[in-house]
């Protein structure tokens, strides 16, 4: 009856931690072996360390899924790749690549939103520490290139799909009012400025010009038409410039930047 009794509540732990058949069964034994020792407080504990290192080995996986994906799209752009190139790039077989994925537009998906969460960290003010505007604006530009290189390969394969697919072309709209969201709203947080139209319009053109800075002049192989290309120091150097100066006329007297030397 002890047997039987410890039975029946370690099968009830099982089943509120474990919901699927496989994983009961992995469990149990080892579970009613502990119970027949009358040790239910470990076995409540043992179930849900093993639990978490279930969780935490799904997060290994799907983030070496992850970067498998964005290395065989950064290779083979999104038209070239498939399911399986991305199996093997991760070393996983396809099987578990579905179990997370669906398809391949799935994991793409991913990929951006994933690259596109660091180009939110970077340029959000918030992340940096310096009290002067300008040299958060240079410290925000700088991370930007930075990421911006990183992801190179990437953001070509982005840009081919987003010429098939409107499905991205959307999401690469929504990822730009995200930027600009994110920084209007640094910039109410950080020095008190309400948004108003003139001042959404100067952080759009402001975005406008990194972004296609960064498309022109962000990467050292690419051919530039400015000689010798600009270092990234250099380039978020101007782009803080443009930033502080689109900034500035539209900001109430009381919240104005302080004059940059360029601008005497």
């Amino acid at each position: 009856m002890r047997f039987q009794r410890a039975s029946r509540e370690t099968h009830y732990v099982c089943r509120r931690l474990y919901p699927t058949a496989s994983e009961i069964v992995n469990v149990r034994v080892t579970f009613v072996i502990l119970c027949w020792k009358d040790k239910r407080v470990t076995i409540e504990v043992r179930a849900r360390h093993r639990d978490q290192r279930l969780l935490t080995k799904g997060l290994r996986t799907q983030q070496k899924i992850m970067s498998a994906a964005r290395a065989a799209f950064g290779r083979d752009g999104y038209t070239r790749s498939s399911m399986a190139t991305i199996a093997v790039e991760g070393g996983v077989s396809r099987a578990t690549l579905y179990r997370y994925f669906q398809d391949k537009d799935e994991v793409f998906g991913a990929a951006v939103e994933e690259m596109f969460r660091e180009f939110l960290t970077a340029i959000d003010p918030r992340e940096r520490l310096d009290p002067d505007p300008w040299r958060q604006l240079y410290d925000a530009n700088l991370v930007y290139l930075r990421v911006h290189r990183t992801n190179d390969a990437l953001l070509r394969a982005f840009n081919e799909a987003r010429g098939t697919h409107e499905q991205y072309e959307s999401q690469w709209l929504s990822m730009r009012r995200r930027f600009r969201e994110t920084f209007l709203n640094a910039l109410e947080q950080t020095f008190g400025l309400k948004r108003n139209r003139k001042l959404e319009l100067a952080v759009a053109a402001a975005q406008c010009c990194r972004e296609e800075f960064s498309l022109s002049y962000s990467f050292p192989n690419r051919q530039c038409d400015l000689q010798p290309s600009p270092t990234l120091e250099e380039g978020a150097e101007a782009l803080a410039d443009v930033w502080y100066a689109a900034l500035q006329p539209v900001l109430p007297p009381s919240s104005r930047f302080r004059p940059r030397p360029w601008a005497k």
